[in-house]
């Protein structure tokens, strides 16, 4: 990923918690010597610098063959995004149009998780994780027998990847005065779009302590 300052994010913490955030990515790899890329829900999981990335796939996914072989893959998280207007921005006369984004690429090496109790766990894991941000009374896996469950577990291969490396680029309008900022905000939360506004909500969480 091209990366440069002020957007490239190398703190650790920022990035992990993003990816456990967003929690949707699309693994890159090579099928037959061609990119293929498939698009699943992740877990974050394990202990402080130990990191790894739990998954599953369905077995009829060509893309499975290639995740078995030990190569190293890419794992992209893509955050909101946002088309920034010139005229939202009143500190500078001649500035363009710009987008407003968030992206994480993970990179490391799918290990298969053989045992069934193991995935059924790391499936109860990332269940719990959304039912919590949820509210409200929480879905189990344990809701239901494990007759209806033991048939899907049987069409799905589990993975775990410790993560190896991460490149983080938050561009939120770091290189901006704090009035522009001030000011793109309001105009994406009045927009009709729960996308500006999650954007709006970025710029807001990453700015500069002294912008408030």
């Amino acid at each position: 990923m091209y990366l440069r300052e002020p957007y490239n994010i190398d703190d650790r913490d920022r990035q992990l918690d993003f990816i456990r955030r967003d929690g949707w990515g699309h693994i890159i790899g090579v099928q037959d010597g061609v990119p293929f890329v498939s698009h699943h829900p992740f877990y974050l999981h394990g202990d402080k610098g130990e990191e790894k990335l739990e998954f599953h796939v369905p077995k009829v996914n060509p893309h499975l063959q290639s995740m078995c072989d030990g190569q190293q893959v890419q794992v992209v998280f893509e955050g909101p995004k946002h088309y920034m207007s010139p005229r939202w921005c009143k500190t500078e006369r001649e500035l363009l149009p710009t987008w407003i984004f968030v992206s994480v690429h993970v990179f490391g090496r799918p290990k298969m998780v053989r045992d069934a109790d193991e995935v059924t766990s790391a499936l109860g894991r990332l269940i719990d994780f959304h039912e919590a941000r949820l509210g409200g009374e929480p879905w189990s896996l344990n809701s239901v027998s494990e007759e209806h469950v033991r048939p899907r577990l049987n069409r799905i291969v589990g993975f775990e990847m410790p993560i190896e490396r991460i490149e983080a680029n938050f561009r939120l309008l770091q290189n901006r005065p704090a009035e522009d900022r001030r000011d793109v905000m309001e105009a994406l939360s009045k927009l009709p779009d729960t996308h500006a506004h999650k954007v709006a909500d970025l710029i807001r969480q990453h700015s500069p302590q002294d912008d408030n």
